[in-house]
């Protein structure tokens, strides 16, 4: 019996968030933010046994922390307001400060494969805040050999209309936000003669679970960095104006009358 998040008329507007069962499109429960939506799915989820196997549908991994990470911005398209992301790059070594200390952390191909059947859209935030949501993520390519690519659909708000302009300006960078379990991670350490001698903990995940992608100043992996903008919107010229016969007559009657400029 999965569920997914949606809009709802059932839903009032101080509640827009409803989790919506797919049987029957029956609206289990409405909800202030998309958090509480998403903690609803999740208290659902944990009665659903074969859940875990289907990346498209969310429980338990609700529980475990948000990891917020680096992603590169690929591509700004202002005409159709689409940006293009590497959300997360494979096999690419990144250090993490946690509270035990420094690890070395990478993403397995594969790790996101099935997001594609995923039945609630996952938003872009700025600064990683729910509330301030600029648009969502159309469009996903697991197979690409340098990382999960996402195509984000930025809403014609304005805040969205800025967001657009910062991140072609490379003032806004790309983090993304993922979730993982214990037991879809592998933890080993490096030889001493890695990472200049010293023994580093490391981290490889194979599957993990987005949560959102943000555009924020500084990405908790640093570097992100615009690669292209591949079209401007057109300037748009002012219209030509043809002979004002009557408007001319009028100023010459009144010489004293302000022009128009």
């Amino acid at each position: 019996m999965p569920w997914h998040m949606g809009k709802s008329d059932e839903c009032p507007s101080d509640k827009p968030f409803a989790v919506i069962k797919d049987a029957d499109g029956k609206v289990v429960g409405c909800h202030a933010s998309e958090a509480d939506a998403k903690k609803h799915m999740a208290a659902l989820y944990v009665n659903v046994p074969d859940a875990a196997n289907r990346h498209s549908e969310p429980m338990e991994i609700y529980r475990e922390p948000l990891e917020n990470r680096r992603a590169v911005v690929s591509d700004v398209d202002f005409r159709e307001r689409i940006i293009e992301v590497i959300a997360v790059p494979y096999d690419q070594d990144a250090v993490i400060n946690e509270p035990s200390g420094k690890l070395i952390e990478s993403i397995a191909p594969g790790a996101f494969d099935g997001i594609e059947a995923r039945k609630d859209y996952v938003t872009v935030n700025r600064d990683h805040d729910y509330g301030r949501s600029i648009g969502k993520i159309t469009e996903y390519n697991t197979k690409d050999p340098r990382g999960l690519i996402a195509r984000m659909l930025i809403s014609n708000t304005p805040l969205g209309d800025e967001s657009l302009r910062l991140a072609a300006d490379g003032v806004l960078k790309a983090s993304v936000s993922m979730r993982f379990r214990p037991r879809d991670v592998v933890h080993t350490r490096s030889n001493s003669t890695d990472f200049g001698g010293l023994s580093m903990r490391i981290r490889r995940i194979h599957r993990a679970f987005l949560d959102h992608i943000a555009l924020v100043p500084n990405p908790a992996y640093q570097g992100a960095e615009i690669l292209a903008v591949r079209q401007e919107s057109p300037s748009v010229e002012p219209p030509e104006v043809g002979p004002t016969p009557v408007l001319d007559a009028v100023l010459e009657m009144f010489p004293n009358w302000p022009k128009l400029t």
